[in-house]
C-alpha cells in the first residue's frame, strides 16, 4: 500500500468515526430534549445528591418548590439518610433500583400552605466517580399550615 493510500484509508476510517460520533451527539441531544420535555410537562423538580460529602444540587424548579437556598429540601432529606444508605447496602448491584421518599413541609415564603412532596432517586456509581443519588421531587398534596414539620416523613 502506497504512502497515499494509506493516508486516504485513515481518512476513510476518521471520518466514518466522525460521522458514527455526529450520530451519537444527535441521538444524546434529542434524548436530553426528550428528558426536559417529559421534566416540565410532569412539573418536577430535578436533584443531585452526593453522599460522599453531602452536598445537594438542585434545579431551577426545587429552588422554586424549596426556596432558592434548597436548605430545607436537604433538611427533609436527613431524617431518611440511615434508610437509604440501608436500602443501597441491600440493593447494590440493582442500577433500577429506586429510593423513595415521602414528607410534608411548610415552604418559607409560599402561599401558606404545607404540601406532601414525594422523591424518588436512584443511585448512580460511576467507576472513579463520587457516589450520588439523582432524583425527582415533586408536590402531591397540600394541607393546613404546621401539620407536620420537615423533619417528620410521611409514611410510604
Amino acid at each position: 500500500m502506497s504512502i497515499d493510500e494509506a493516508r486516504e484509508s485513515n481518512l476513510d476510517k476518521l471520518r466514518a468515526m466522525t460521522q458514527e460520533l455526529l450520530l451519537r451527539d444527535a441521538g444524546v441531544r434529542t434524548e436530553h430534549t426528550v428528558l426536559k420535555v417529559a421534566i416540565q410537562a410532569a412539573d418536577l423538580g430535578v436533584w443531585v445528591w452526593s453522599l460522599d460529602d453531602g452536598r445537594c444540587d438542585l434545579d431551577d424548579r426545587m429552588r422554586e418548590m424549596f426556596g432558592s437556598e434548597g436548605h430545607l429540601f436537604e433538611m427533609c432529606l436527613n431524617p431518611h439518610v440511615n434508610r437509604i444508605r440501608k436500602s443501597i447496602e441491600e440493593h447494590p448491584a440493582d442500577p433500577d433500583y429506586m429510593y423513595p421518599v415521602r414528607f410534608r413541609v411548610h415552604v418559607p415564603g409560599s402561599t401558606g400552605d404545607d404540601v406532601v412532596v414525594e422523591a424518588r432517586g436512584q443511585l448512580c456509581t460511576e467507576e472513579g466517580a463520587e457516589r450520588r443519588i439523582v432524583g425527582v421531587c415533586r408536590v402531591i398534596d397540600s394541607c393546613h399550615p404546621g401539620c407536620l414539620v420537615p423533619d417528620k416523613p410521611v409514611a410510604e
